[in-house]
């Protein structure tokens, strides 16, 4: 009948509202999360969990420099910065090989730029490459002509 049409447009309007609702939130609670430095995922490469907290492994954040220095500075591929990685021994977050996708992933990710709310070690301005690539860098910088 019409009348039970339109019940059933209400509800499952109400359900699809409450359903964006819910993804808003999670929104919401993830960047609250991320820019307090919570964890908010898994394990991430560069940050080891403390309880609910976040906090730099500089260790694995000297790798991300050193990446991120390879591909936007130097302009290796992906694939030989995975090999450069896997070759020096360095696993990943939960003692995996690196790949290109994983590099990728790696030195994109802007979360890393969190790291400025702590502070560094002692050690940290003794590489050339820590800090050198801006985050949000997207392409080859070309920071070493020959």
């Amino acid at each position: 009948s019409a009348m039970g049409r339109f019940f059933l447009t209400v509800i499952g309007g109400i359900a699809e509202l409450e359903l964006g609702q819910v993804s808003e939130r999670t929104k919401f609670a993830i960047e609250y999360k991320k820019s307090n430095c919570q964890a908010f995922t898994g394990a991430i490469y560069g940050w080891d969990r403390d309880g609910d907290d976040l906090t730099p492994n500089w260790h694995e954040q000297s790798f991300i420099d050193y990446m991120r220095d390879l591909y936007f500075g130097y302009g290796l591929s992906a694939y030989s910065i995975a090999k450069v990685m896997n070759d020096c021994g360095e696993t990943g977050k939960l003692g995996g090989k690196w790949r290109s996708s994983n590099v990728l992933r790696t030195i994109r990710y802007e979360f890393h730029e969190e790291r400025g709310k702590f502070e560094k070690p002692v050690w940290w301005k003794e590489a050339p490459f820590h800090d050198t690539i801006p985050w949000g860098a997207t392409e080859f910088l070309d920071l070493y002509p020959e």
